[in-house]
């Protein structure tokens, strides 16, 4: 193997495409999420393991204030803070060799604890708006959110950076 592929090989370029296929939404009640993993090798490959992490994402602006000595104020300012929560995993540990051009799909179940549909909506739902309009009032939050996420990636042998795919979905 020359010095430039190994350098590729290495940092993961021209190895392997990874997709998530998932659904836009799903139905929170359900308590599980079913999607594909579809990887596409652009050169042979040994796949050592993939994985898919279902997540719920809280985001939400934070005032800080600073004291600023030299205009002996402080000085406030909005930095956006999350909280990630993993919801559900799936992990395939499983190692299999890919030929350079193969194409492959691993169907993944990912269950969960089923979700109150009040605090599913991706927008943030009436009790997120209540709150927001609230808190943000004379308050150091504003702008809370909540989201769905599934991040997904393959672990190569002799490559240092995973590939990876994420996707936001609906949670009704």
């Amino acid at each position: 193997m020359s010095f430039f592929k190994k350098l590729k090989n290495g940092l993961g370029v021209g190895t392997i495409k990874f997709e998530l296929v998932v659904p836009g939404q799903i139905d929170g009640s359900s308590g599980q999420l079913v999607g594909d993993i579809v990887l596409t090798a652009k050169s042979d490959q040994l796949v050592k393991d993939v994985e898919a992490i279902f997540e719920r994402v809280h985001t939400w602006d934070e005032r800080e204030s600073d004291y600023n000595s030299t205009t002996e104020r402080y000085e406030d300012r909005w930095v956006q803070r999350s909280h990630t929560v993993q919801l559900g995993h799936f992990m395939d540990e499983t190692p299999f060799e890919i030929a350079s051009d193969e194409k492959r799909t691993i169907r993944f179940v990912i269950p969960f604890q089923p979700i109150d549909p009040q605090l599913a909506s991706s927008s943030g739902g009436l009790m997120w708006s209540f709150m927001d309009s609230a808190l943000s009032y004379g308050s150091n939050w504003r702008n809370e959110r909540v989201h769905y996420t599934v991040r997904g990636d393959v672990d190569l042998e002799d490559v240092a950076f995973d590939k990876g795919d994420s996707k936001m979905i609906a949670v009704m």
